[in-house]
């Protein structure tokens, strides 16, 4: 093969497409005024994901070495709620800031999105024309623009849901691979990158999306599938872009055989079948209606960016220009949009559905269900045009059109939205008018960049502005080694601190940014967790409760003993101070008797009769629930012998997910470790002997010590099933059959 038939071949092009979105994706965004070294997400982004991904770059690229936090909200589950996705692990061995890799996740989130899309627009556009259609250069940049660019996916950045767009991720690449199957054998950079995306959206936080996209784009799958005569519809093509869809899947499930556990055990806060759908923002016609125009200034009200889903003036292009031939097409994505719509709007087709797919009753917002199809609009819409016989060939007049959309960037960030909607409409309706009028070419070739750029602007619409801005290297950092050279026993993570009042933009969760045990924070703490602090509050907590800010709380004061929270931290412009809070406990500790009691409010109430001196009641007495007594071994509710047991030392490792604990008992008694109890911890005894757990003061992790002198040895452990490691081999296996055959057919 000649270096220029190489150079011309689809594995190469798409490599190259990768190269030029990415660079395409960074330089719009210093277009729209990002600056190095600031994370582009804010809002929930801030408060949760920044902090997320720090914690788990503290760990490194081992998936295992995060798998539970004691200083998170008390104690709890983090791989196998949130997942690890291979791009974290990337940037973990890569040795990234903090912020650089949440900029990386950013882009990496858009560049697949764009590739794909690309990749759907060339072969959706090839078969809808009859003809090979190639984007050049200037339609590259377009789709970059209108798919990793619009406004739907701008509400998802901005506000911090990257876990719903990651959550996507195996949906568009499926779909991508499948419609370039359905005109040739998809290239080895298309399989790749497809993997890699479907591998890092199915083992993330978008649970929700990937059922959506699983669902809700199912009729678009299938009439991509039967698109074509009996005969040809199970191509090799199409059985290689199958198999590429399935081993990115395989390939996780070692690291999702937990995730998978997690949600369906008694950790999870949300149980299988328990409906949350209506929460949490239910979407009502007047937001469906100011979802049409790609502006957000005509949303009012709290959390427009739960009830806003843009879908913009490209709507016009798709439906008129979409050949009338490809009707089957059509239906899978008008049958995709109705179901989407239906389940997202109206409440009896919601409660239908998820009494069907009970899986969907454990998300709340089902408008997000449109979010699939969303997606796919800037796809059709420019496969419209291209069939239609839009240029796809690169000029001067063209890449003039690209400069004056740089410029409509630059200077429309200043024109108001509800001036900037017309233009886009009417620019649509004159792209619609042409197409079919065959006038000019030039006008093609600066309408269609004058509406993705405002579509760009509809995007950055969504931002926050005026909102602080922190790198966690800075201000977090900051508050970490201020509060260790106070305090230095709150760098063991069974020793917690409160941060009274914290400030933006990390509000609740600066501790869980600087590093710092804490009650504080926006996490999704265990199930138990939850059921105590609603006891403790006299008044059931949310399934869906994730934003906890305890230090004024009702429940503080039990929480503070029972946690061993040490210290109050008050942050102010000329300094800090650091108080001692009750003495506690402390991290660990024998309770002189056990009581069996029927539910968490029973222990509310023994707790509050307690009187004054709190600490005094918590040491005495270990509570158990009746429900989880069954498993624990059979010990008498006085405890003879064990108010004379003694906790010598505590320590933990760095990563704060293994406890040592050294005591000594002259019999057999229930050790209480100051954090949340998950069915993933396992307790060792020094000669490696299992020693039983159970939840203890209903939230806490009890342990069953031997009498004598031991150490134990507290930590979770990664439930990796043979099945799940079996899945994975054949997944390598069926990847490298796949790229033997692309090869093959390249010959």
């Amino acid at each position: 093969m000649t270096v220029r038939a190489v150079l011309a071949s689809s594995a190469v092009r798409d490599l190259r497409l990768l190269v030029e979105a990415t660079l395409i994706i960074v330089v719009t965004h210093l277009l729209l005024g990002w600056v190095p070294g600031v994370p582009i997400t804010q809002a929930d982004g801030t408060v949760l994901v920044v902090p997320l991904i720090d914690s788990a770059l503290r760990a490194g690229p081992d998936w295992t070495d995060h798998l539970y936090r004691f200083g998170v909200v008390g104690g709890s589950s983090m791989h196998d709620f949130a997942g690890t996705t291979p791009l974290l692990q990337l940037c973990s061995l890569l040795g990234l800031a903090t912020t650089t890799t949440v900029n990386v996740q950013t882009w990496f989130l858009q560049l697949a999105l764009a590739f794909c899309a690309a990749l759907a627009v060339e072969s959706l556009a090839s078969r809808l024309a009859g003809r090979t259609v190639q984007l050049g250069g200037v339609q590259r940049v377009l789709v970059v623009w209108l798919a990793a660019f619009a406004p739907a996916v701008g509400w998802r950045l901005a506000y911090g849901h990257e876990n719903l767009v990651l959550g996507l991720l195996p949906f568009v690449a499926s779909l991508a691979l499948l419609l370039v199957a359905r005109v040739q054998m998809p290239s080895v950079t298309a399989i790749g990158f497809a993997v890699f995306a479907i591998a890092n959206g199915v083992s993330g936080l978008g649970a929700q999306s990937v059922i959506y996209g699983a669902v809700f784009g199912a009729p678009i799958a299938i009439a991509i599938v039967l698109d074509a005569p009996r005969g040809e519809r199970w191509t090799r093509s199409i059985a290689v872009a199958l198999a590429g869809s399935v081993v990115g899947v395989l390939l996780m499930l070692p690291r999702l055989a937990g995730m998978l556990a997690h949600a369906l055990g008694d950790d999870a806060s949300r149980a299988l079948g328990q409906d949350v759908t209506d929460a949490y923002q239910v979407g009502h016609w007047h937001d469906w209606l100011t979802s049409i125009p790609w502006t957000s200034a005509l949303v009012d009200g709290a959390a427009a960016h739960e009830r806003n889903y843009p879908v913009g003036p490209l709507l016009v292009v798709a439906i008129v220009l979409w050949p009338k031939r490809a009707r089957r097409l059509a239906w899978g994505f008008w049958i995709a949009a109705i179901l989407a719509l239906g389940f997202a709007a109206i409440p009896v087709v919601t409660d239908a559905v998820a009494t069907v797919l009970p899986a969907l009753a454990a998300f709340r917002v089902p408008a997000r269900a449109v979010l699939p199809v969303l997606v796919l609009l800037p796809v059709v819409a420019l496969a419209a045009l291209l069939a239609r016989g839009m240029s796809s060939s690169d000029g001067r007049v063209a890449w003039a059109g690209v400069a004056l959309g740089a410029l409509v960037i630059l200077a429309g960030q200043h024109v108001p939205g509800p001036w900037r909607e017309p233009i886009a409409w009417a620019a649509c309706i004159a792209l619609v008018v042409s197409i079919r009028a065959r006038p000019a070419r030039h006008l093609e070739a600066f309408v269609l960049p004058l509406i993705a750029a405002l579509g760009v602007l509809g995007f950055l619409e969504r931002f926050p502005t005026g909102a602080p801005r922190d790198p966690i290297e800075n201000g977090p950092a900051m508050v970490r080694r201020a509060v260790l050279e106070q305090a230095p026993e709150s760098s063991t993570p069974l020793h917690r601190v409160q941060i009274v009042d914290p400030p933006p933009p990390y509000d609740m969760s600066l501790a869980f940014a600087a590093g710092l045990p804490s009650l504080d924070g926006v996490w999704y703490p265990p199930r138990r967790f939850l059921d105590l602090l609603g006891a403790l509050r006299g008044r059931p907590v949310p399934p869906t409760m994730c934003v906890f800010s305890m230090t004024r709380s009702a429940a503080f004061p039990a929480l503070q003993q029972l946690y061993n929270v040490r210290y109050a931290v008050t942050l102010g412009r000329r300094g800090g101070a650091i108080q001692e809070l009750p003495e506690t406990p402390g991290p660990a500790w024998f309770p002189a008797r056990l009581a069996i009691v029927d539910s968490p409010a029973a222990v509310a109430s023994a707790l509050r009769a307690g009187g004054a001196d709190l600490r005094a009641t918590v040491q005495r007495t270990g509570w158990v629930l009746a429900a989880d007594a069954r498993g624990v071994p059979a010990l008498a509710d006085a405890l003879p012998g064990c108010a004379d047991a003694q906790v010598i030392a505590v320590s933990t490792d760095q990563l704060g997910q293994r406890a040592t604990i050294d005591v000594t008992t002259p019999t057999t008694c229930p050790l209480i470790v100051a954090t949340s109890y998950t069915t993933s911890l396992r307790a060792t005894d020094d000669r490696g002997r299992a020693l039983a757990l159970f939840p203890i003061d209903v939230a806490l992790t009890g342990i069953v010590v031997p009498a004598g002198a031991v150490r134990v040895d507290l930590a979770p452990i990664a439930w990796i099933p043979w099945w799940a490691r079996a899945a994975s081999v054949f997944g390598w296996a069926l990847l490298v059959a796949c790229i033997v055959i692309v090869l093959r057919s390249r010959r």
